[in-house]
């Protein structure tokens, strides 16, 4: 009895052993089939199987977050997967199935720095499709990368890019073209994008550009048919923005813009802190900065009346996690 008790779970034994197998090498075929398939016939492969139903389906993406850093920054951390504004972004971002993108630029403090910049913004800007909602947060100098970038998408109609503008790429390159040959290369890529955004069918828009202590400046004007809507955040104590009193604060008043200072608080019972210029990509403000625009059409500020923009106010971001608390100025 004891021998054919243990023949008999030795036979189970390897019959549930070699069908584990068995079961173990035809997932590996499969496996192995699809990426043949795929490397055979390319994206076709791809999407049906992402198709399976077996996949669990993430909703589409609804728009991008572009986050450009500023002079000197392009070694930081901040902007980029694993920093901690990039991370605390990320936590709204997933919630409005926003993509996040970080663009790197070499940072140099030049206008042909920023030039060269904007024109590879524009070019990757171009790669997403125009009907994606496209928003922008940049730091610093990065914000006249982009009223560069939307100069430059504006030459869809010449007379959409302006005089003033115009003047600025002349006299840099004047300056420039004759010692430096990264300036020379700059002007030919500047006439290829230049043809290629005049063949576009529809013009790309940026839906929300929000400025984090930009320097702002006659010589960077945004192109406000490109850029739909601005929010400049600012600080009082940022001494790096104004540049010894070379640029301003704020942006001229307009319909499609807002002014807002900003401080910090532990909570809303402390004391107000107007922050620093590298302050201004804290965590603090990266959790609430995409819900910014959607909180001022939701809240009744007096004096605001019917429209949120072409006017100044505040903005206090809290330590603890509390919404952002906003008045007008």
């Amino acid at each position: 009895m004891k021998s054919s008790f243990t023949t008999s779970n030795n036979a189970m034994f390897f019959s549930v052993k070699y069908s584990n197998l068995y079961l173990i090498f035809l997932s590996s075929f499969i496996t192995l089939f699809f990426i043949f398939c795929g490397n055979l016939f390319g994206h076709k492969t791809k999407e049906l199987i992402l198709d399976s139903p077996f996949q669990v389906h993430k909703p589409p993406i609804q728009g991008i977050v572009f986050i450009i850093h500023g002079t000197f920054a392009h070694k930081t951390s901040w902007y980029q997967p694993g920093g901690d504004f990039y991370e605390a972004l990320k936590f709204s971002a997933n919630k409005k199935n926003y993509k996040i993108i970080p663009f790197h630029w070499s940072g140099n403090l030049s206008d042909l720095g920023r030039i060269k910049a904007a024109h590879d913004f524009v070019k990757l800007l171009l790669e997403y499709p125009p009907e994606l909602k496209k928003i922008i947060i940049a730091h610093s100098h990065a914000g006249n990368i982009v009223f560069i970038a939307s100069q430059l998408l504006a030459q869809q109609s010449s007379k959409k890019t302006t005089r003033s503008f115009q003047r600025f790429i002349a006299r840099t390159f004047k300056t420039q073209t004759k010692k430096s040959s990264l300036a020379k290369k700059t002007v030919k890529e500047l006439l290829i994008l230049s043809r290629m955004v005049k063949t576009l069918k529809t013009e790309p828009t940026i839906e929300i550009t929000y400025l984090l202590g930009t320097p702002m400046s006659k010589k960077y004007e945004p192109n406000y048919t490109i850029l739909k809507r601005i929010i400049n955040l600012y600080s009082k104590n940022d001494c790096v923005q104004t540049i010894c009193g070379i640029c301003k604060r704020k942006l001229p008043l307009h319909a499609q813009t807002i002014n807002l200072e900003i401080f910090f608080a532990n909570n809303k019972l402390s004391v107000l802190q107007s922050p620093g210029h590298s302050q201004l990509h804290a965590p603090a403000i990266a959790y609430h900065i995409l819900n910014i625009f959607e909180e001022l059409q939701k809240q009744k500020i007096p004096s605001w009346e019917q429209s949120n923009y072409g006017k100044e106010g505040k903005v206090v971001f809290f330590a603890d996690g509390t919404f952002p608390y906003f008045a007008a100025q």
